[in-house]
């Protein structure tokens, strides 16, 4: 038999399968034991078609409300928040492995063993420590204001 549970406001908060003891159907003290667990029996279609939010009330298993256009709006805004961090996250990783490959660059000067592609790397220092700066500045909550630095080249 399917069964489900709900909170005080009605959602269906647990969803169980119970089979008799017996193997074949439950006896009526079996199911009035289930009801005083709090158990709700349903059809097999109708725990089948129980998702996340459904509700049950006044004996009747209802769907969840629409979203309203201010939840709507609120999960975007979520979605985009994250993507933007994780956007940040990954410029910032770019840019810390171009300023350590820099910073290698200069080692190399300093022994005055800079190969060509060493020096060049190193003439692109300042652009590459402001954009990181300007990269670390990037507020990812802030949807009106967030917008990428230029990538140095």
């Amino acid at each position: 038999m399917y069964f489900v549970t709900v909170d005080s406001s009605g959602v269906v908060n647990g969803m169980y399968i119970e089979f008799p003891a017996n193997g074949e159907e439950f006896s009526d003290s079996e199911i009035a034991h289930q009801n005083e667990r709090g158990l709700i029996q349903l059809t097999a279609e109708e725990y089948t078609s129980v998702g996340p939010g459904y509700r049950y009330i006044d004996g009747k298993l209802l769907p969840p409300e629409p979203p309203t256009e201010e939840e709507i709006k609120a999960e975007q805004d979520r979605v985009k928040r994250y993507q933007n961090k994780v956007q940040k996250d990954e410029l910032m990783s770019a840019a810390n492995l171009m300023i350590t490959a820099i910073e290698i660059a200069n080692d190399a000067k300093e022994l005055g063993i800079a190969t060509v592609e060493e020096k060049e790397i190193i003439s692109k220092s300042q652009e590459w420590k402001k954009y990181r700066i300007l990269v670390n500045r990037l507020d990812p909550d802030n949807l009106k204001t967030f917008s990428l630095p230029e990538k140095p080249e």
